[in-house]
């Protein structure tokens, strides 16, 4: 019997993280990079306009200077009247001319400013167009501008060459603009982990189906392969299998790189794992919900590297999500390169007392909130007993309590561990 703390070692020292591949950038979410992405261009790319006004030269422009408004593409009329101004960054404006340019436009040729809404007066009577889609055709400089006035400079975020993500980090929602921006559209990241999941039992029916006479749905399968997709993982619901169809079901799922086998331990499971080559090499954990029934083995390649994670452990669904996203989480970051296996965990304040442990170390729903002083709190779970899904599903996160801890009381800071990967609070 291990500790969570010591099965997590010991799975993350058998886990060699898997391949890298390129992936195109939209289906690269949630995995990790293998190898670090640079910028291949400067950001901005040009001289941009800060804020929307009229570029200018710096050194030309003196307060109560008349400046004509140039709005035209080289060879092509002027349209005072059009909602977007027309111009090209490469015309070229003399001493007594200005251009207008929105926000993150390119400055043209020569100039090194921009006039702000405070920074000119438009000259009265020289509006063009109707109504307020009329733009100035002469505007007065109101105040002295310095080269770089609203001017962002080119490379101001990025530098051509400049180390935009690190190997190792994950893949990020907020990322996706940045590496797009920068060309990374088909990004080196280890390959995803492939997750199968079975539950065995004559009594188990589809969550689709009836649960008639003594039958049970199979809840643990969709939690268990729901918290693996929240990993970044393939996942797939092999659905329940007959006591009868082990063998041919354990083999068929050995196709994946994890394989999570729901029901009680039995001696024929353990007989076809062998027969499969099922190394064991953790017969059960010091830990609750469920730990004692989880069984873990794996399967070597020629080198002795092992190419797949197998787990056997009971098919109730809170003690099948503990599996899930404390253990077999972890795992799957390791597959995808994430380091030796660490994972996030946090502290927070208590808002009310878990109960006591016992002699094994606990893992207690609860539900993670931010109090009004900015304070992370974890709100326990209340639970009429192990199998009340009711309650357990207000839970986000879990608060990991030792053995033999407590009694606890309210403002106690614990560890806690979101369900979720990079989702502190909700």
């Amino acid at each position: 019997m291990l500790t969570l703390s010591a099965a997590r070692g010991l799975i993350a020292s058998l886990a060699a993280a898997n391949a890298p591949i390129e992936v195109p950038l939209v289906e690269a979410l949630g995995l990790i990079l293998a190898e670090p992405v640079s910028a291949d261009v400067d950001q901005p790319t040009c001289a941009a306009a800060a804020c929307a006004g009229y570029a200018v030269r710096s050194g030309t422009t003196v307060p109560g200077t008349s400046l004509h408004v140039v709005d035209e593409v080289p060879g092509e009329p002027a349209d005072f009247g059009a909602g977007d101004h027309n111009y090209s960054p490469e015309i070229e404006l003399g001493p007594d001319e200005t251009v207008r340019v929105e926000r993150g436009g390119c400055l043209p040729l020569g100039t090194d400013a921009i006039l702000g809404e405070n920074d000119f007066i438009v000259c009265e009577g020289s509006e063009a167009g109707f109504g307020e889609v009329g733009r100035p055709r002469l505007i007065r400089v109101g105040r002295e501008v310095t080269s770089g006035w609203n001017v962002t400079p080119r490379g101001f975020h990025l530098r051509a060459g400049d180390e935009v993500a690190r190997a190792g980090s994950r893949v990020q929602l907020s990322m996706m603009g940045l590496l797009a921006s920068q060309g990374a559209v088909h990004p080196l990241c280890r390959k995803r982990a492939r997750v199968a999941v079975l539950a065995v039992g004559d009594d188990l029916v589809g969550p689709g189906e009836a649960p008639i006479l003594d039958r049970r749905r199979n809840a643990s399968g969709t939690a268990v392969v729901t918290a693996c997709l929240a990993r970044g993982a393939t996942a797939h619901d092999l659905g329940v299998v007959a006591t009868s169809e082990v063998d041919a079901a354990f083999s068929r799922a050995l196709a994946a790189s994890v394989v999570v086998i729901l029901g009680p331990a039995r001696e024929d499971f353990e007989e076809a794992l062998e027969r499969l080559g099922v190394e064991p090499m953790i017969t059960g954990l010091a830990f609750e919900p469920g730990g004692g029934q989880v069984r873990y083995g794996v399967v070597r390649d020629e080198s002795g590297i092992a190419t797949n994670h197998v787990f056997q452990a009971s098919d109730a669904p809170i003690a099948a999500t503990a599996l899930a996203t404390l253990v077999i989480g972890p795992l799957i970051d390791r597959l995808h390169g994430a380091g030796s296996g660490v994972v996030e965990i946090v502290l927070a304040s208590l808002t009310s007392p878990p109960p006591a442990t016992g002699e094994v170390d606990c893992a207690w729903p609860a539900r993670l909130e931010v109090a009004l002083d900015g304070r992370l709190c974890a709100n326990p779970i209340a639970s009429r007993g192990c199998d009340d899904l009711a309650a357990f599903a207000a839970a986000d996160a879990w608060i990991l309590l030792p053995a033999g801890s407590g009694p606890w009381e309210a403002g106690d800071v614990v560890a806690v561990e979101s369900m979720l990967p990079g989702r502190v609070a909700s």
